[in-house]
């Protein structure tokens, strides 16, 4: 019997020996499997966007960039913005060589892409995002950029909404702008009842060859006819000539107020009531009041259904 228990204690033995054996090379197996297979760390990880910048230099060349790494290929890279302060939100995809990391660029403009007119003081506000092959994607926070005339050095002057900029001339002349302009704003408002809900910019330029380039193009013969003594270049923004009347900047604050009381996507008012406006508010009715008088003498007044737009006479500008 003490032969047959030791058989019998020795079978035992050796089987949980070899069980033993067999779950060690199970964990060895398991081991080696795990190791040839790709981290999920790596093989799952999100792309990363950074934003790059911006090179501009005004009044035609304005690129955004972004540099984005991904463990896939970068798929798509876009730009998503808006002009303020009544600009829709627009997209942009951008241009880069794929690959797992890449430098992108967006050109809002560029010697080939002249199209879009940013006037001095527009405001961009923008992010960048990024997918890749797998479907992963990133953005980077919001940003805000600034189009400034980096021809001159710029010194801002601030009263409630309204900043003045000027790069030559006096402090004072400066601060003398900024309380006719201010004035002119609170007066338009309650003319007509409205009230200018973004801030306001006025750029004081201190010629024409100096203001021309940060207008609109225009024709030739309009540029050669006609000398902008100021202007409403965009909802928020008036560009005017240094030596310019208060009256100038009277006149196209005015328009400011009245495009923010009247025009929104739904239409906007007619030119006659807005240009009628602007004059009215002038302290000194001067050139329009006389170019009426000798319209109406030489039978070459305007009619009120031809007044809907601006003329884009030169000859028949000081009717309007």
């Amino acid at each position: 019997m003490t032969k047959a228990t030791n058989g019998g204690l020795r079978s035992v033995s050796s089987i949980r020996a070899k069980r033993r054996q067999g779950a060690v090379l199970v964990l060895l197996l398991l081991a080696v499997l795990l190791c040839l297979r790709p981290s999920p760390a790596i093989a799952q990880s999100a792309p990363t966007v950074t934003d790059s910048g911006v090179d501009a230099r005004f009044p035609d060349h304005l690129v955004f960039r972004a540099n984005a790494q991904s463990a896939a290929t970068i798929a798509k890279v876009r730009l998503r913005y808006a002009i303020l302060p009544d600009g829709t939100a627009a997209t942009g995809e951008a241009q880069f060589q794929p690959g797992n990391s890449v430098s992108a660029s967006f050109a809002l403009q560029s010697s080939d892409q002249t199209t879009l007119y940013l006037p001095p003081g527009t405001t961009i506000k923008y992010h960048w995002e990024v997918t890749d092959d797998a479907g992963a994607s990133a953005r980077t926070e919001e940003a805000t950029y600034f189009h400034n005339d980096d021809r001159f050095q710029w010194t801002p002057i601030e009263q409630g909404g309204l900043t003045v900029y000027y790069y030559s001339g006096s402090e004072d002349q400066a601060g003398k702008m900024l309380s006719v302009g201010a004035e002119a704003i609170d007066a338009a408002e309650k003319l007509l009842r409205t009230q200018v809900s973004y801030p306001v910019k006025v750029w004081i330029y201190d010629n024409v060859d100096d203001m021309r380039p940060a207008l609109p193009r225009t024709s030739p013969t309009f540029e050669q006819q006609i000398v902008l003594l100021g202007v409403r270049i965009s909802s928020d923004t008036v560009l005017v000539l240094g030596d310019a009347s208060f009256d100038t900047l009277r006149h196209e604050l005015t328009h400011v107020v009245t495009h923010a009381a009247g025009e929104s996507a739904l239409g906007s008012l007619p030119a006659w009531l807005d240009e009628g406006t602007a004059v009215f508010s002038q302290q000194d009715k001067g050139g329009f009041q006389n170019a009426i008088e000798r319209g109406i003498r030489d039978g070459e007044a305007l009619s009120v259904r031809s007044i809907t737009a601006a003329p884009g006479d030169p000859a028949k500008v000081e009717l309007f």
